[in-house]
């Protein structure tokens, strides 16, 4: 190969890699809306009017209503089910919640917020009240604010299309379906990658391991979703990623 020709080809080369970075920069972008930018505002006000107490070793979850004004209409404690969001394309995904905490840990978290009697106003963005999640919690990393209803389904949709496309799965009856839970930021980065169940791994839960950590970064999250999820998807045996049966061979 002539000396002008190999240039040629490392010139090409270079700039394929530097699309390719280019692009996993942009997919990993985190969301900076208006709603993120409000839930930092009021998590920032949560944390200098915060003292250490050890009621909130283990972090408490509430919803709390917010006028247009930034007024405080009502807290109640928040769920702790897991969510269903997607369950079409490779089986049923779910947001796993945190464990409810006890009781006077609720109560000392209720008092907290409506003893502030105001945050700050979410008018710029919006013309009616607004439902945030709050998670206070002695540790600034646990303490976390979010709105509520986040719509996830379009990004349950993208995010399980990309993990179908590298789920090549061997052969397997229905009880080895695997189950494997992970963490998404807001970015869409990935971590926490395991198995949603104990015992020994089977090629299945291998396959489905691999799908997830292949498949990412992931796009980012909503504006005005928490600052990480917990995802919990389950795979079906039926399901291929090339739509013609075809296995990993293992």
């Amino acid at each position: 190969m002539s000396l002008a020709r190999r240039l040629c080809v490392a010139i090409i080369a270079y700039f394929c890699a530097q699309m390719i970075v280019t692009n996993q920069l942009v997919s990993a972008r985190p969301v900076e809306g208006p709603k993120t930018r409000y839930c930092k505002a009021v998590y920032s006000l949560l944390r200098k009017q915060w003292q250490d107490r050890r009621v909130f070793d283990q972090p408490v979850a509430l919803d709390l209503k917010v006028d247009t004004n930034g007024g405080i209409d009502l807290v109640s404690v928040a769920s702790a089910s897991s969510s269903p969001i997607r369950e079409n394309l490779l089986g049923r995904m779910e947001v796993v919640d945190g464990p409810k905490a006890e009781l006077s840990s609720e109560d000392a978290g209720r008092q907290f917020l409506i003893a502030l009697r105001k945050l700050p106003s979410p008018s710029t963005f919006s013309h009616q009240s607004v439902w945030l999640r709050i998670c206070l919690a002695n540790s600034a990393t646990q303490t976390s604010v979010n709105f509520r209803d986040v719509d996830l389904e379009s990004w349950a949709l993208d995010t399980q299309q990309r993990i179908r496309k590298v789920w090549f799965p061997p052969k397997c009856i229905p009880q080895d379906e695997p189950m494997v839970l992970f963490k998404v930021d807001r970015s869409g980065q990935r971590s926490a990658v395991r198995l949603g169940r104990n015992g020994r791994e089977s090629y299945a839960d291998e396959a489905a391991l691999k799908a997830v950590n292949q498949s990412s970064p992931f796009s980012a999250l909503p504006d005005g979703s928490p600052a990480s999820i917990e995802i919990r998807q389950c795979f079906h045996s039926s399901v291929w990623g090339d739509g013609r049966g075809k296995f990993r061979n293992f």
